[in-house]
């Protein structure tokens, strides 16, 4: 319990561990407002989950259960080479919509943070991370049907700027 609190406080303050982080399967019951649905979910704690989605997807076809809804990626876009890559992507695609992202930064309800969101969510799709896992769900006959964030935040008080979001991935078959 100590280790996953420290390292939910490691991933507030945008410390994700790379190191051996891997993905999790979770399955959620059906209840009178939701309902069921299967994810993998990547967790950044050291040491938890299997490695490499190609490997959770195997895994889930060994076990028969193909079935997958959700691939969560909260902890997975905290990551350097994801934020650096996001970034690249944005001043690319949308200079002017980041810059006055990164002046103004803060949390999900500043208008420029709003602005944002479209591109943002584009450079997701676009990143060479989604494109990697589109491959591997092609082969487990599976395909992103949408790229979903809520609060996306923006800390451009440092060195270095970091975007913070709940973000995930729907899939369909294919």
């Amino acid at each position: 319990m100590l280790i996953r609190l420290a390292s939910s406080v490691a991933l507030m303050f945008g410390l994700a561990p790379h190191a051996k982080a891997g993905w999790i399967h979770e399955v959620r019951a059906p209840s009178a407002a939701l309902p069921a649905t299967s994810s993998l979910r990547y967790d950044a704690a050291p040491d938890v989950g299997t490695p490499r989605l190609d490997e959770a997807l195997l895994a889930l076809t060994d076990a028969s259960r193909v079935e997958l809804d959700i691939l969560v990626l909260h902890e997975r876009m905290l990551e350097a080479d994801f934020q650096h890559e996001l970034f690249l992507l944005l001043r690319a695609s949308a200079p002017s919509q980041l810059e006055e992202a990164l002046v103004s930064s803060g949390n999900h309800d500043n208008p420029a943070l709003l602005a944002l969101r479209r591109p943002f969510l584009q450079a997701v799709s676009d990143s060479r991370i989604v494109t990697g896992y589109r491959q591997d769900l092609a082969k487990h006959g599976l395909r992103v049907a949408d790229v979903q964030l809520e609060k996306l935040a923006l800390d451009a008080s440092g060195d270095t700027p970091r975007l913070r979001c709940f973000l995930w991935l729907t899939l369909l078959p294919l």
